[in-house]
Parts: C-alpha cells; sequence; structure tokens
C-alpha cells in the first residue's frame, strides 16, 4: 500500500457525524481506497444526487474519480457503477456536506 501521498491524514476524522461511516468502511474492506486497493482512502466518497456511500477514496480520486470517460474497463468505472459497500446501506449524512461553493477551473 503506498502511504506517502496521505499518511498524514490517517487515520481519517473520526468525529460523530463521519466517524460511524469510516469505521463501517475499515471493517468491510480495509483502509485502501475501495476501487485500487493500492493507497489509503481518507475521505468518504458518495453519490452527490443520492447520498449513497460508495467507498474511501484518496485525495487524488477524491478529486478526479466523477472525471472518468468509462462505464467499464477501468477501476474508477467500474467502482462507480459497482459500489464495493452498496450492500452495507450507508447514506451520506446531509450534515457533513460542505456549505462552500466550489472553486471552477484552476
Amino acid at each position: 500500500m503506498n502511504v506517502e501521498q496521505d499518511s498524514v491524514r490517517w487515520p481519517p476524522f473520526q468525529g460523530p457525524i463521519l466517524g460511524p461511516i469510516i469505521k463501517a468502511l475499515i471493517a468491510a474492506l480495509g483502509p485502501a481506497w475501495h476501487a485500487c486497493h493500492s493507497t489509503i482512502g481518507v475521505f468518504v466518497d458518495h453519490d452527490p444526487a443520492g447520498l449513497q456511500v460508495r467507498g474511501l477514496l484518496c485525495r487524488h480520486c477524491n478529486t478526479w474519480l466523477e472525471t472518468c470517460p468509462h462505464s467499464t474497463g477501468c477501476a474508477w468505472g467500474d467502482y462507480l457503477n459497482n459500489s464495493p459497500v452498496a450492500h452495507l446501506g450507508l447514506t451520506y449524512p446531509r450534515a457533513a456536506i460542505s456549505r462552500k461553493p466550489r472553486r471552477s477551473g484552476a
């Protein structure tokens, strides 16, 4: 597992809102990013439309996952189409959604 990039962020913050979800994700699949299993996951990923939790992501994948042009055949496309933790039925809490507008560009 490549821990250099996110080792300073491990373990992920396990506060009262996301803590139970993070613990459930780690218990189900371990701490690695839940698509390629090569980097530590530090961000809880969810479907923005339905708020269903999809897994843990590293910093890079949390930023770029949604830009994947593939529907299948690559780790990101397969992850987006078949969440490895869908069977857990976890919903991302609305209280954890950032109220800050996202910057565009740059």
